[in-house]
């Protein structure tokens, strides 16, 4: 029962097949169910390879037609096949494989592995019928597994800073974004740049294997290992390289510092100080702080004028090569390493290099304390104050500079405005050439002066009967500072303050007929003052013996005659007698004789001279004394001498320039106007010098005699006079005190001499000033200041 059949040639299309069975009776049967075919002779369209992927490997993703892969089964893909399409793929011409396409006719294959070498890839597709494409344009790579040569790391290059070029292997560089350069990678490869192990970037080789690359970003200040691989196009990799070693520097040194600028030259050598003088035009600058064994660069104003190296501990020292002009340099210095860091500029030393000196000319004038007649340049005072003028003010950077030895050392002067001075020094005894000069800051000297001066410890004898003038510049004359003696008609004075006695004597010629004139003074000053006063009057012999009256003083209880006492007590010695008709006479027969503890005298006859506007013999309206009860005694606008004595007593001075003792007693002192002199006792109530320039004279007791503070009772006075010839005396001092004390000038004035002393209290040392030739120091206690005597002790608390 088993048939086949093969039919004429059909066309294409659809085609329903079915079939009956007729037996030999001729009996048929009905049709088959139907068969269906469809006749398909059309050949399928020509897919084709749209892409080779590589999926192993460094270099991943397509291969271009023609191109290289290290994928030994790369994935093809195409598209354009008849959906559901049998692709067949083709290596070199030869079927290694088939796959099917989707329904949209896009396909992909991976071979099995495929050897090194080149390869042209086709396909075709085969639909459901069996018909076959023609086979695809040809899609051709080469398959390379084998990896490329190791490339090299020639060089490393420093390309800023002040060293540049090659760092050597195992070097050091500024620079943090150096520039690798190398060779031997394979040609166009792919070089991997690493550092520490990292890869740090690529870069390409060129055709003939040689390539360069600078890092994308800086590189830190350490120590770098530098490797580099090659990747061929293919994506194969070789080993890395040798490593390059570097070590990275980027931090600049610390700062170095000037530490001096030396001047070696002139009269004035040494340190010049920041924003000091020189006339060095080539002084020495040195440092501190460099680096170690580093470059250090010199600026001047800004600009390098040298350079030098410094040493294993970082010290340096520089001399200009060629001189600095005369202005104004401003010195910094910068370090460097050894790889070029330089550091920031030190701190500016500033010199100013003056070659002109001063034009100012000077003078020696004086010197404290001439003992001889003024100007004979004699002083018994081993530790003078000299002082002398300018020509004009000096400059910011000018000085007076002393010499007491000839010029072998020099002492810098005090100087204000146009004038100087510069004491005490210490001399010895015998003769000394004083040199003085005006110099400035850089050792330029101008104009200079010389002095011959002889320090001596001759005795001097007593002066008498002097003119005010005469006297300026004793040492022991301090009554000149305390007493006007411009109207007294008898002085003495012993410039060593070793008075014994002066003896005032009324002795006429015979032959004159004058009369028996007696002298007399005030027994209570004598009594005050502490003098011993013994007069001998003897009238003589009418015709025969000339009257005579001889007042002899001397110490109570023997000693030297303080200087200021005597010339108190002469003021109230007088003639009991009316002098009106004869007094030129009398004055001319009247002598003061002065003797010191040495024996030597000196005599002076009153009316020498002869001058009765200064001389009043007749009794002294000027003296205002009171007694040993409670007086009230008022000066007036003469310069009088008020003593008050015994009791507690009010005295005022009036306008006059006075002198006010209240002796003792609970005493209220005024000086009212002028400038006085207030005697300090401390039981006074009150001591108010008013008006005027006034002075307080502290010349009793020892140790401390008056605490100045905001509880004193001193009032209005601008200078304090501690006294002189005595075992000495001390006084403390507060701003509270001198607010209180002083006037609305705040200052106070403090003279006395080398056993005295003053305790200031919060004081500050502003410096030296001269008052009539001696020299003083200056103390700033808040608000206030106070003005001492040199050889007077100052304790600052």
């Amino acid at each position: 029962g088993a048939w086949s059949f093969t039919p004429a040639a059909l066309p294409p299309g659809a085609h329903s097949f079915t079939v009956s069975a007729t037996d030999a009776a001729g009996n048929a049967s009905a049709q088959s169910a139907a068969y269906a075919i469809t006749i398909d002779t059309s050949v399928p369209a020509v897919p084709t390879i749209g892409d080779i992927a590589d999926n192993v490997g460094a270099v991943l993703g397509s291969v271009s037609n023609g191109g290289v892969t290290d994928d030994t089964t790369p994935t093809l893909s195409g598209t354009g096949a008849e959906a559901n399409a049998t692709i067949t793929i083709y290596n070199n011409g030869t079927a290694i494989g088939t796959t099917t396409a989707d329904g949209a006719g896009a396909w992909s294959f991976t071979p099995a592995a495929l050897p090194p070498g080149a390869h042209s890839f086709t396909v075709s597709a085969t639909d459901a019928a069996g018909n076959a494409s023609a086979q695809s344009a040809a899609y051709a790579i080469t398959i390379d597994t084998s990896a490329p040569p190791v490339p090299l790391i020639d060089s490393i290059v420093d390309n800023v800073g002040p060293i540049l070029g090659t760092v050597l292997t195992g070097g050091t560089t500024d620079d943090t974004l150096p520039t690798l350069n190398g060779s031997g990678a394979e040609a166009n490869a792919t070089i991997t740049i690493y550092d520490n192990g990292v890869a740090i970037g690529t870069t390409t080789a060129d055709g003939a294997g040689n390539w360069s690359f600078t890092p994308g970003s800086p590189l830190a200040s350490i120590a770098h290992s530098f490797t580099v691989s090659s990747t061929d196009a293919a994506g194969n990799s070789s080993v890395q390289s040798a490593a390059y070693t570097i070590t990275i520097d980027a931090i600049p040194p610390a700062a170095p510092a000037i530490t001096s600028v030396t001047d070696n030259i002139g009269s004035v050598i040494g340190s010049v100080a920041n924003g000091g003088f020189t006339d060095d035009t080539i002084p020495v600058l040195a440092g501190t702080g460099a680096e170690p064994n580093g470059l250090v660069r010199i600026f001047d104003n800004g600009v390098l004028i040298g350079t030098t190296t410094a040493n294993g501990a970082g010290a340096w020292s520089f001399t200009p090569g060629a001189p600095l002009t005369e202005a104004s340099h401003s010195f910094t210095v910068t370090t460097r390493d050894a790889v070029g860091n330089e550091s920031l500029p030190s701190a500016a030393h500033v010199i100013t290099v003056d070659l002109t000196a001063p034009t100012a000319t000077i003078a020696i004038t004086g010197i404290s304390d001439d003992t001889g007649a003024l100007g004979d340049w004699q002083t018994d005072d081993t530790s003078p104050t000299i002082s002398g003028t300018l020509s004009a003010a000096l400059g910011a950077s000018e000085r007076v500079e002393i010499s007491l030895d000839g010029g072998a050392t020099w002492a810098q002067a005090t100087v204000s405005g146009t004038t100087w001075f510069h004491g005490p020094g210490t001399i010895g005894l015998g003769a000394h050439n004083i040199s003085v000069r005006v110099i400035d800051a850089a050792g330029n000297i101008g104009n200079s002066a010389n002095q011959a001066i002889t320090v001596t410890n001759v005795n001097v004898g007593p002066i008498v009967q002097a003119t005010s003038a005469s006297l300026l510049g004793l040492i022991s004359a301090e009554a000149l500072g305390l007493l006007d003696l411009s109207g007294q008609s008898l002085v003495a004075v012993d410039p060593d303050g070793n008075l014994s006695s002066v003896v005032v004597r009324y002795a006429p010629l015979l032959a004159l007929n004058l009369g028996a004139y007696t002298l007399t003074g005030s027994a209570q000053l004598a009594a005050e003052l502490g003098l011993q006063v013994n007069i001998v009057n003897d009238p003589g012999v009418l015709g025969l013996i000339a009257p005579t009256s001889t007042m002899t003083i001397t110490k109570l209880g023997g000693g030297a005659i303080d200087n200021l006492a005597i010339n108190e007590f002469l003021k109230s010695v007088h003639f009991n007698q009316d002098l009106t008709l004869v007094g030129l006479q009398v004055l001319g027969s009247t002598t003061i004789t002065g003797t010191d503890t040495d024996g030597v005298s000196s005599t002076s006859a009153v009316g020498t001279l002869l001058d009765l506007s200064l001389i009043n013999m007749n009794g002294n309206p000027t003296l205002i004394e009171g007694d040993v009860s409670a007086n009230t005694l008022n000066g007036s606008a003469l310069n009088e001498r008020i003593y008050g004595y015994g009791g507690s007593d009010i005295l005022h001075g009036g306008d006059g320039t006075d002198l006010i003792r209240g002796g003792t007693g609970a005493d209220e002192i005024y000086g009212d106007g002028g400038n006085d002199v207030l005697i300090f006792d401390a039981a006074d109530v009150i001591i108010d010098g008013g008006t005027g320039t006034d002075i307080l004279l502290m010349d009793s007791g020892t140790g401390l005699v008056a605490t100045i503070d905001a509880a004193t009772n001193i009032r209005n006075i601008e200078s304090i006079h501690l006294g002189s010839g005595d075992g000495g005396r001390s006084i403390s001092i507060d701003e509270a005190g001198v607010l209180a004390a002083t006037d609305s000038n705040r200052q106070l004035i403090v003279t006395g001499e080398s056993n005295d002393s003053v305790s200031l209290t919060g004081a500050v040392y502003q410096g030296q000033t001269l008052i009539n030739g001696h020299a003083y120091n200056q103390y700033v206690l808040g608000s206030v200041t106070v003005i001492v005597e040199d050889a007077v002790v100052v304790t600052v608390i």
